[in-house]
């Protein structure tokens, strides 16, 4: 659970990774993809009522990923 606070923190450590890739099915089929990962975390973060440190930082989701078709009707329109 997080704490709704708005604050700013004085430090906080954010590392990540994110793939991409593309297949082509056919000529005018393809799938999209993404895959990401992230850890964020605050390392010093103290107020007046608490220390948030080692706290992990609100709305960083720590996976992410989507899958989309993309289909070419003619040369220019696609959905």
């Amino acid at each position: 659970a997080f704490t709704y606070i708005t604050e700013n923190a004085a430090k906080g450590k954010n590392i990540g990774l994110e793939v991409e890739s593309r297949w082509k099915i056919f000529d005018n089929l393809s799938f999209n993809s993404s895959c990401a990962l992230l850890f964020a975390k605050f390392t010093e973060y103290e107020n007046e009522t608490r220390d948030l440190s080692d706290r992990d930082q609100s709305h960083a989701p720590r996976w992410q990923y989507s899958l989309a078709p993309e289909y070419h009707f003619n040369s220019s329109w696609s959905a």
